[in-house]
């Protein structure tokens, strides 16, 4: 069951890579160009891509460094994976940005997270009060400025607090890690990368349980566990999204078809 299901789950994350680079029929039905992408499918519209790149990125370059630590067994390799993909969604939730659905609760607070200088969780060893610090050192030196050349101030100064602008910082996470990034990451090349990396995540998975007795109940219900987040965060609602416009667009082209046969009978 766990290989089938993996196989299965391996397939569909390759199809989804190849329909996000466009020039391909959606399971033989419509076809997606690049550009017929981004005009048709709301989460790939370019002013949410830097979002989603942010987040597909952060998981992708947590993937390969935990996996590869805690591949001694199944079941090891197996709560690995699950912590990570918990994590991911609490980054998400704190950040106000769902990457599964491309939605976003605020469009500051992903930016406004790295700028306020969130760091890369405990197993980094690196704290945010430093960096922190040095943002309110830098923000007192610029105020002390346009004070002696008289100049007002033009507004209020974003501090980046969590009180004016809820984000992830001063949450630790043990196994999620969050880089700062001095800019939004290329969409196609951040998510093409996931999609391999997952791909190899589930492909590692098969080659530990090789032999049926390792296929133990605990084994497929952390499977089961660790797969459900996979679906929830990748597959499930951008597959859900390309289904309804090629349906739409289907009925659009058989509607035309119709018209086009019965015209000259009318």
């Amino acid at each position: 069951m766990i290989h089938e299901t993996a196989a299965k789950r391996m397939a569909t994350i390759e199809c989804i890579r190849k329909v996000h680079d466009g020039n391909i029929f959606y399971f033989n039905t419509l076809h997606y160009t690049p550009n017929s992408l981004h005009t048709n499918i709301p989460s790939l519209q370019n002013h949410k891509l830097g979002r989603r790149a942010t987040a597909y990125l952060v998981l992708g370059y947590s993937l390969p460094a935990l996996l590869d630590m805690n591949s001694g067994t199944p079941m090891e390799y197996l709560k690995a994976l699950f912590s990570l993909l918990q994590e991911f969604e609490t980054y998400q939730s704190l950040s106000g940005f769902d990457a599964s659905s491309g939605s976003s609760l605020s469009r500051a607070r992903v930016g406004q997270m790295f700028k306020s200088g969130m760091g890369l969780g405990s197993r980094s060893g690196m704290r945010t009060g430093r960096r922190s610090s040095a943002a309110t050192d830098s923000i007192a030196i610029d105020t002390s400025k346009a004070n002696l050349l008289g100049i007002p101030p033009s507004g209020p100064v974003d501090t980046g607090s969590p009180i004016d602008v809820p984000s992830p910082v001063g949450h630790e996470f043990q196994y999620l890690l969050t880089p700062h990034l001095p800019f939004e990451p290329d969409f196609s090349t951040t998510f093409a990368t996931l999609c391999d990396t997952l791909i190899d995540t589930y492909g590692t998975l098969l080659s530990l349980i090789s032999t049926p007795e390792l296929c133990t109940p605990a084994v497929g219900d952390a499977f089961s566990k660790a797969d459900k987040l996979v679906r929830k965060i990748l597959v499930s609602n951008v597959m859900r999204e390309f289904e309804e416009n090629a349906r739409q667009g289907a009925k659009a082209e058989v509607a035309g078809l119709g018209k086009l046969v019965l015209s000259p009978l009318i």
